[in-house]
């Protein structure tokens, strides 16, 4: 299990240096990290054995209020899937409740039903957990499943700087991102913002797509 970190200043992080006070080990790339959640708790630990280039495979260069903060990715595991859903549920209350669809246990079943530690991060910053990402690799595109931000974080660019990372994941392989949003939510304004297109619909979600920038190449001849 592995988490990639950088800083908004551009330098990547080994793991190991956000993890822990200190170098890691001299001649080892393998640290044991204990974070904790918003409210505290301490997250299970995790081992670092490598850097994980299937979410994150480039550096941020902007910052959080005007603060550079750590902005890491972490593993999850099967006895975090509570927590995940507690995250869930609390990022779309408001908007499923304007709806009138909130309802709890649908919310868990559904994540539940799906859930795959291997694809699933938690987003900390400064060491605490305030959300978690899914991006799952199709045969021809990335597909979104969940990008959540509780609500005592939002509003502060996390989600906006985590997305950006997604993106320029799909950019650089030239994919698709494609994801699904709910209807008459606020993620809908969001994620056009960052240039997705609607391209489907159903009752209660909105489906959206944003094809890949390449990259533009200096030619120095």
């Amino acid at each position: 299990m592995v988490f990639l970190g950088f800083e908004f200043d551009g330098r990547p992080t080994h793991a190991g240096q956000i993890a822990q006070t200190g170098e890691p080990p001299a001649g080892s790339n393998e640290a044991t990290v204990r974070r904790r959640h918003c409210d505290g708790r301490p997250l299970t630990s995790v081992d670092i054995t490598a850097h994980d280039p299937g979410l994150v495979t480039g550096a941020f260069d902007s910052t959080i209020r005007g603060l550079r903060v750590k902005l890491t990715f972490e593993s999850t595991a099967h006895s975090d899937a509570e927590t995940l859903v507690r995250m869930r549920i609390a990022a779309m209350r408001e908007s499923l409740e304007r709806i009138g669809r909130f309802d709890p246990q649908r919310a868990r079943d559904r994540f539940i039903s799906s859930f795959d530690p291997s694809l699933c991060k938690f987003i900390l910053i400064d060491g605490v957990s305030v959300g978690f990402v899914v991006v799952r690799r199709a045969e021809n595109h990335l597909a979104l499943d969940h990008l959540y931000v509780v609500p005592e974080h939002q509003g502060k660019g996390i989600g906006s700087s985590v997305l950006g990372s997604i993106l320029q994941d799909a950019d650089t392989q030239l994919l698709t991102v494609k994801l699904g949003a709910l209807r008459d939510s606020d993620s809908n304004r969001f994620y056009q913002r960052h240039g997705f297109v609607k391209e489907g619909e159903a009752e209660w979600d909105i489906y959206y797509a944003r094809t890949p920038v390449p990259r533009q190449r200096s030619d120095h001849t």
